[in-house]
């Protein structure tokens, strides 16, 4: 129950160069409330690195304890209207790749009180992994397990979708939550993965999303190295305005080849091209977005 720090990435092992510091401050999400009076209320500093090894992962240094971050957790999926209707679509979609009247499975990953899975109908075993007090929330036709993924998963041998929606960034060790979801995943099946994207981080100057809980800032680019150790590709991709900025992946095991598409593969050639054009690799990428942070914060100082 202590505090990690990293030297070195948690993907590739490469060395981590840091550039930005961020203060001494509280977790945030960590409210008093009515029925919770202990809360944590220590204080941490971290700082937010680049990979200079083969991954380029942007990343806190900074490791808080799960048992810790999630046990007075705030966020709740099922109370903003923006939220209810990205995930209710979201789910649509995921179901129009499995229209037949068999039974399937769908795990969620970071599924909060289990609105995205209410959004399927009972032929569908649903599982929601998560560790925070919120998804005890959940409907009971809902499995939840109350702990971080990677877990294990009682009666499950494999699922036709699995999801992490805003959730992957939490992952301390991104590979074996990756190898992990490919195991379960079934021939056919489809991994839907979305976060807030690094390039809206730095275009937007998001530096409110360099929270303790992310302990990961992705690119496509990077995401696209650890999962194709995995035997795993992305078919698709589509950027939105969700959590300042996200970028929605659809991924499927690499030898199949039934959900690719000519527009699917025009937005990731594009995708990629626009990345390697930010050099997302740089370090003076990064230096410039501290800059630009450190003159920012003090305007709302002054």
């Amino acid at each position: 129950m202590y505090i990690k720090k990293h030297d070195n990435c948690r993907v590739c092992g490469g060395r981590l160069e840091p550039f930005l510091d961020l203060p001494l401050r509280h977790i945030e999400g960590a409210f008093l409330t009515s029925s919770n009076s202990v809360i944590p209320t220590r204080k941490e500093s971290n700082k937010i690195c680049l990979c200079t090894g083969e991954c380029k992962l942007v990343q806190s240094d900074t490791e808080i304890p799960q048992d810790i971050l999630y046990s007075s957790y705030f966020y709740r999926s099922n109370i903003n209207e923006m939220m209810r209707k990205h995930l209710s679509e979201l789910a649509d979609k995921a179901k129009s790749y499995f229209q037949d009247d068999k039974n399937h499975t769908i795990i969620d990953i970071g599924g909060n009180t289990g609105f995205f899975l209410d959004q399927f109908n009972k032929k569908w075993k649903k599982i929601n992994i998560d560790p925070s007090n919120v998804a005890q929330n959940c409907n009971s036709n809902i499995t939840v397990i109350n702990k971080c993924f990677p877990c294990e998963i009682p009666n499950v041998m494999s699922a036709e979708i699995i999801s992490c929606i805003a959730a992957f960034y939490d992952f301390a060790d991104p590979s074996l939550g990756m190898q992990k979801i490919s195991q379960k995943l079934i021939r056919n099946g489809i991994i839907i993965i979305e976060f807030a994207y690094l390039v809206d981080i730095l275009q937007k100057l998001a530096y409110d999303e360099l929270v303790f809980e992310h302990l990961n800032h992705y690119s496509f680019s990077c995401f696209n190295y650890i999962i194709e150790k995995y035997g795993l590709k992305i078919f698709d991709c589509y950027r939105n305005s969700i959590n300042g900025g996200s970028l929605q992946l659809w991924l499927c095991h690499s030898f199949f080849n039934d959900y690719d598409t000519p527009e699917g593969k025009e937005r990731i050639r594009q995708i990629k091209v626009k990345e390697f054009n930010l050099e997302l690799d740089r370090i003076e990428v990064y230096n410039q977005f501290r800059y630009d942070v450190e003159q920012h914060s003090h305007k709302l100082r002054v």
